[in-house]
């Protein structure tokens, strides 16, 4: 009997001895870059914001193509409070306003300016909330 525990001994002392080996190989592995990897990029380096938003804009969602960018989020603001802030953003900034149509629960307002255009899709919901969606294309992007 005394041989058996001997024999449990050597071998739970044997596997606690490479457990705790294997852990501090692990913890002081350092993995070597293979190469730098310059091109990633995330959201805070894509130029999402050159359009303003309204203060309490929360982003739902980014797009960019070579031809145009689009970005959607919400507010609590309501559907005019977006039209009046987009408006004054736009027109001050030399953009014209060549279509604008209202409906009780969505307004769409485009601004042009020389080869660029500016959409800008609000929804109303039912939260008190609206979605915001704008689009950006041509040379102002």
């Amino acid at each position: 009997m005394s041989q058996n525990k001997v024999k449990l001994t050597l071998v739970s002392s044997f596997l606690i001895l490479v457990s705790v080996a294997s852990y501090i190989y692990f913890i002081r592995y350092q993995p070597k870059a293979l190469k730098k990897l310059s091109e990633v990029r995330g959201v805070a380096t894509i130029k999402t914001d050159a359009i303003p938003y309204p203060t309490d804009a929360q982003k739902l969602g980014f797009n960019q193509t070579q031809t145009s960018r689009q970005t959607t989020f919400q507010t609590s603001k309501t559907l005019d409070e977006i039209q009046q802030f987009y408006n004054n953003i736009f027109i001050t900034k030399g953009w014209e306003l060549t279509l604008e149509k209202l409906s009780e629960q969505t307004s769409k307002h485009v601004y042009q300016k020389k080869n660029s255009k500016a959409t800008i899709v609000a929804t109303a919901q039912e939260d008190q909330a609206t979605v915001v969606s704008i689009e950006v294309t041509g040379s102002e992007l």
